[in-house]
């Protein structure tokens, strides 16, 4: 999982809050590619449809602009996407439905970056942001090692998971932000924001839990259906494997159940005592 979730990968300096660190490395690779990939090529889409079509989830897409000729041309540029099934084509402009069209609009002015460096300050580490003003989500390479951001507990996920879930956090901020909640907000709203972007998180991140474990099972059915490769496979191994990433995707279904109930009860509060003012995943260290 080292390409995905890079641990020691140079990104773009000018994105950390200490301009005077330098790293060597490889090239970070975002996860705009995979997150949009999911939402508009064809087959990854309808395989996921069932979870984006959660009530909460469409009702907070509802204030968004609808897109228009400008945007259908943004669109129609597309030409990086992610197959993590078979290789399918993107969904035309028209064929678009209510959540793929609110979607656009994000995708469409939200920048990504990459931090190659770890932001802590006292008990306080900074996994991620996202700049309103710049419409922009900045990661860092501590993503990979979330454990616990504002209640919801990733310490038992793969790496590839707390990756995503971070970043999924920071484009629900983006999502918030095109919804235009962050306008005039009181300090119970901003609380409320960071429980709405687990939420999120937690939306996408089963997503691509359910689309890496079908890659894997469809992968897996090749191989062991090849005469030529049978030999060398361990058969018990390569069917626990299936077992063990088929759970993940109920794993996140509980977490988002839990903070579906936060969110609709409005009873969990938030107290960010951390030096970073931002809309972000900051994380209190724990003591040792």
């Amino acid at each position: 999982m080292e390409a995905i979730c890079p641990k020691f990968a140079q990104g773009d300096i000018s994105d950390c809050l200490d301009k005077t660190i330098q790293s060597t490395g490889y090239d970070a690779p975002l996860p705009d590619d995979i997150v949009l990939s999911m939402f508009f090529v064809k087959n990854q889409y309808e395989f996921c449809k069932d979870i984006y079509n959660d009530s909460i989830f469409k009702d907070n897409l509802k204030n968004i602009p609808e897109p228009g000729k400008a945007d259908s041309v943004w669109y129609s540029k597309i030409s990086s996407t992610v197959s993590l099934l078979a290789i399918d084509t993107l969904c035309s402009f028209r064929e678009l439905d209510f959540v793929q069209r609110k979607m656009l609009m994000v995708f469409k002015s939200t920048k990504w970056s990459y931090c190659p460096e770890r932001m802590s300050s006292g008990q306080y580490i900074l996994h991620g942001k996202y700049d309103d003003k710049l419409k922009k989500i900045s990661l860092y390479k501590t993503a990979c090692n979330a454990e616990k951001i504002y209640g919801a507990s990733v310490k038992e996920t793969a790496l590839i998971h707390k990756f995503y879930f971070i970043s999924a956090h920071e484009f629900g901020h983006s999502i918030d932000d095109h919804a235009g909640r962050f306008l005039n907000q009181s300090k119970e709203d901003q609380s409320i924001n960071e429980v709405r972007a687990n939420y999120y998180g937690f939306v996408i991140t089963q997503a691509l839990s359910r689309l890496v474990n079908k890659m894997i099972q469809n992968n897996s059915e090749a191989y062991l259906n090849s005469v030529e490769l049978v030999k060398n496979c361990d058969r018990a191994y390569i069917n626990n494997t299936i077992k063990k990433w088929a759970h993940v995707e109920k794993h996140f279904v509980k977490l988002l159940n839990e903070t579906r109930v936060s969110l609709l009860s409005r009873t969990d509060k938030i107290s960010n005592n951390s030096p970073w003012k931002v809309l972000g995943c900051i994380e209190k260290i724990k003591e040792k």
